[in-house]
């Protein structure tokens, strides 16, 4: 997928690579555009009302070949959803307690940024080079720096494991490096 502006130079521009699953999600929701060309945008302007019997909001006006000019009211319906797929409900489960406020399921407390943490601290969590991490996210290389500590979750077992790949192998013959519980090397004379 082809990143439009962003607050970086490095990240204006840049081509993200999508998993299979976000791609599926994309192609589904794209044959809702049945005339869409590979340069419109994913999420395009729209117009949106309500009206009909039942008074529900409807999008009309689609154009995308602009981009969409807020998502704070797709957001917070995503959060709600997601909400009550947590606990196992439906829309119409939640719609029989709107009678009552106190039993309204409550959005899900997720901001969009936090996707986005996840994203990339799950890719470092597994094993993914910080700087293939900062290309997709378009981290410039002074922002990759900074970035690796506070995106960086390290496990103590991980830690361990980083420490120990310093200590596997046979010392050889003639090195320099003498082993501290080695019989052979305690009575040798070491050079200073």
């Amino acid at each position: 997928m082809k990143w439009g502006k962003d607050k970086t130079e490095a990240g204006t521009g840049r081509i993200v690579p999508l998993s299979q699953r976000a791609v599926a999600a994309l192609s589904f929701w794209s044959t809702h555009f049945p005339n869409r060309k590979p340069e419109h945008y994913v999420f395009p302007a729209e117009r949106y009302g309500a009206g009909g019997d039942e008074f529900s909001p409807k999008a009309y006006h689609v154009d995308p070949s602009k981009p969409i000019g807020s998502i704070k009211e797709a957001w917070e319906a995503a959060r709600l959803r997601a909400a009550r797929i947590l606990k196992g409900e439906t829309e119409e489960t939640d719609a029989n307690r709107e009678t009552d406020p106190k039993e309204a399921i409550a959005p899900l407390a997720c901001r969009f940024h936090d996707l986005r943490h996840t994203a990339v601290s799950r890719m470092l969590n597994a094993g993914i080079p910080i700087a293939k991490v900062a290309k997709i996210v378009g981290w410039s290389a002074s922002t990759m720096v900074l970035m690796a500590k506070r995106y960086g979750h390290f496990a103590l077992n991980d830690l361990r494991d980083a420490v120990e790949s310093i200590s596997g192998g046979k010392i050889e013959a003639g090195s320099p490096v003498f082993s501290p519980v080695s019989k052979g090397n305690a009575e040798a004379k070491r050079p200073n």
